[in-house]
């Protein structure tokens, strides 16, 4: 495992120009033209160089909570990249990175998720590549899949997965951000498609013990830390593992039936009109293993069982 740092909200127009022109030498990989927003290893020396120079200009680091974009300040978010070897420990997984995540949606009263399937009309979104790929982000939890890979899981008589149709609609210019009015269209007339929500109706056990949940909103000092069963939005907190990585109570993990996939009990945000959306997936090697056969780019996060 390898931990590392994401710089960010260092904007360029609230800093000195002798500071920018410092940071330009200091971080010559950034190719943000308004900002610096750059990853660093945690061994590379720059880290502390970087954080005495922003120090000695005054610019102020703010550890959580919300900031003030109009000023000089930034912010550090830690990141974990796992090696071939800590996959190979693991006894399942979580998806951390999918093939792609759909950008424009929206659950609409009725529950039921809409997709933009046309290109934004500002030009920031396009979804010329999606056909081709296979697994999807939609919101936290939920993951969207093709009916390639629909088909795939089906024929393997995977444990666990649940599939829920999608609504396809195409965004007008003149029906605003929200595109509420949007009437939807059929997958036929989309040309590819349709995409899937997977989910699980296996609920998974309590975390380990060791590892603490809290709530997630504002500053640290105000979080509010949760029992482990807690099935409402939570997040882990640093302490004996890295919150990038789950870990269970192997007894309490055998009482649960055998499954591939399987869902997380604390939720990870609240989704207005689906209180069943928001709760994290976690996978089988069977499941690992049919993604690595059909050679899809994923980046994973182990789950660990833990002897009592």
């Amino acid at each position: 495992m390898r931990r590392k740092f994401l710089y960010s909200s260092l904007l360029k127009q609230y800093l000195q120009p002798e500071l920018v022109t410092k940071l330009e030498e200091i971080l010559p990989e950034n190719n943000k033209v308004s900002q610096f927003s750059v990853f660093l290893y945690e061994d590379d020396e720059r880290n502390e160089q970087l954080r005495q120079l922003l120090a000695e200009h005054g610019v102020q680091y703010l550890k959580d909570g919300a900031w003030d974009y109009k000023s000089a300040c930034y912010m550090v978010d830690t990141y974990y990249e796992y090696e071939p070897v800590d996959l190979e420990c693991a006894d399942y997984f979580m998806l951390y990175e999918p093939e792609f995540a759909m950008a424009d949606k929206q659950i609409r009263p009725d529950g039921r998720l809409w997709i933009q399937v046309n290109d934004s009309t500002d030009g920031r979104v396009s979804y010329y590549n999606i056909p081709d790929r296979h697994i999807g982000a939609a919101v936290f939890g939920w993951f969207l899949v093709s009916p390639t890979f629909r088909r795939a899981i089906e024929s393997r008589k995977l444990i666990g997965p649940v599939f829920e149709d999608t609504v396809p609609f195409y965004r007008d210019a003149d029906l605003g951000t929200n595109a509420e009015d949007a009437e939807p269209v059929d997958w036929a007339e989309v040309g590819w498609g349709p995409l899937y929500i997977m989910g699980s109706h296996i609920t998974l056990p309590p975390v380990h013990p060791d590892i603490k949940l809290t709530s997630f909103h504002g500053r640290e000092e105000d979080w509010v830390d949760y029992p482990r069963d807690t099935e409402g939005p939570a997040k882990v907190r640093e302490g004996r593992w890295p919150p990038s990585e789950l870990h269970y109570l192997r007894s309490e993990m055998e009482e649960v039936e055998p499954f591939d996939v399987g869902r997380v009990r604390a939720s990870g945000s609240k989704i207005k009109y689906r209180p069943d959306a928001g709760h994290q997936l976690v996978f089988s090697r069977r499941f690992y293993d049919l993604c690595n056969e059909m050679g899809l780019k994923l980046t994973w996060h182990p789950v660990y069982l833990e002897d009592d």
